[in-house]
């Protein structure tokens, strides 16, 4: 039975620079190998420890891609004492790459409020500044994820929509 999510964190109580708590993320060799396989990429730089290393690299790359695995709601679900966060939807995400990650990375990642805006229509939209840095300390990627914030539950006819 699919479990309703009750809105924690209201529009109304974010700010320009709140930010939630850091999350890490250690990157294993499966999961850049699963993600190379489900996407269809067959350059062994991405899944084959020896071509990685023949190639220059300490072990195997991640995929460009691979940094859209990586979601911004468990730092949110974690700052909230694991409270489901809010409903959205999906507007836009922007990315930028600075470096590679390897299998045995810690990734960090650092989340905070980019832009809140009203349209002239009454709807709420908010973006995210997400930032993943590797264990030296280096940016390895920055996203700005943009959602459009959807209707208090109370006031629709459709009810909470399930967790999954």
């Amino acid at each position: 039975m699919p479990q309703a999510v009750v809105p924690t964190m209201r529009f109304e109580d974010l700010f320009l620079g709140w930010e939630a708590p850091p999350s890490y993320w250690a990157v294993t060799e499966t999961e850049l190998k699963m993600f190379a396989a489900a996407i269809g990429c067959n350059d062994p730089v991405y899944s084959d420890v020896e071509a990685a290393q023949k190639a220059g690299f300490p072990s195997i790359i991640a995929h460009p891609g691979f940094v859209n695995v990586w979601h911004f709601e468990p730092a949110l679900l974690r700052s909230l004492n694991n409270n489901p966060v809010f409903p959205t939807m999906h507007n836009r995400t922007t990315l930028e790459l600075h470096a590679p990650i390897f299998a045995g990375d810690m990734i960090t990642c650092r989340i905070k409020v980019h832009d809140l805006t009203v349209s002239s229509k009454g709807k709420k939209f908010a973006s995210w500044n997400i930032e993943l840095y590797n264990g030296k300390g280096e940016l390895v990627a920055r996203k700005i994820h943009s959602s459009q914030w959807l209707s208090a539950w109370p006031n629709t006819k459709s009810g909470p929509r399930p967790l999954y």
